[in-house]
């Protein structure tokens, strides 16, 4: 190997050297009319302590996935006893490999918990009942304090088929998290859940609500308002929105 590697370079300082005595006029096949580049010292493969080149990872990693389709590909074609051994034993390299990569990975985490995202979104059963348990307290907490300096503006209309389906949740929503609601008629009728509302026209203009229903988050003590939702929503979805909104506008304070 030695010898050929001096050949080689014999041969290209040979070239350099012949390209130097020729005039820039002479020679313009080279250089930047061509996009001649100097090979960077990057792209050259690595060396080990033996002076062996090293293959990038990658580089190993598609070699074998190659290596293994030709071999499946083989055995299917040609279903002889060797082929298929031969696809067997690649097959078992790669999945021994992966197995060995798992446990690793795994035994990694025991250790780092800062890196395992399972601890933040548990997969297992008890673990996510556990979790959204603990969700459901704080969530408990923070709409109780809203519920002590805020109300919900509740824009409807007696027509709107959403509005009639939707007040029924909005009444449970607002019983169980003691949440002040502002029921306002956009056509000065009554839903069933809310028969005592308000006609403010000129609050409907200033908030542009063109949406039925539409709910928005008031302090009333320091005149804030911030839109709250759009449409119809869960009780789930309406927590989470009304806490949203809530740190929207505690934010803008």
């Amino acid at each position: 190997m030695k010898p050929l590697l001096i050949l080689v370079a014999a041969i290209f300082l040979n070239n350099a050297s012949q390209a130097k005595e020729k005039d820039f006029f002479d020679d313009q096949e080279r250089g930047w009319f061509w996009r001649e580049y100097i090979q960077k010292n990057d792209a050259v493969k690595k060396e080990n302590k033996n002076g062996q080149s090293e293959q990038k990872s990658t580089d190993v990693l598609k070699k074998q996935g190659a290596e293994l389709e030709e071999s499946l590909s083989k055995a299917i074609i040609e279903p002889t006893q060797e082929n298929i051994q031969d696809y067997i034993v690649k097959t078992k390299i790669v999945v021994d490999r992966a197995s060995q990569f798992s446990k690793e990975y795994e035994q990694f985490l025991w250790v780092h918990p800062e890196f395992d995202a399972t601890l933040e979104s548990p997969y297992s059963t008890d673990a996510v009942i556990a979790k959204q348990e603990e969700k459901r307290k704080t969530q408990g907490k923070i709409l109780k304090k809203i519920s002590e300096d805020y109300g919900i503006l509740f824009f409807f209309s007696s027509t709107c088929g959403v509005c009639q389906r939707f007040a029924h949740i909005l009444k449970t929503f607002s019983s169980e998290n003691e949440i002040a609601i502002l029921p306002i008629s956009l056509d000065g009728r009554p839903l069933l859940e809310f028969t005592d509302f308000k006609v403010n026209n000129n609050l409907v203009r200033t908030l542009n609500v063109t949406i039925t229903p539409s709910l928005f988050l008031l302090n009333p003590k320091k005149n804030r308002i911030t839109p709250l939702s759009f449409g119809y929503s869960d009780i789930d979805e309406l927590k989470r929105k009304t806490i949203g909104a809530y740190e929207k506008i505690s934010n803008d304070l």
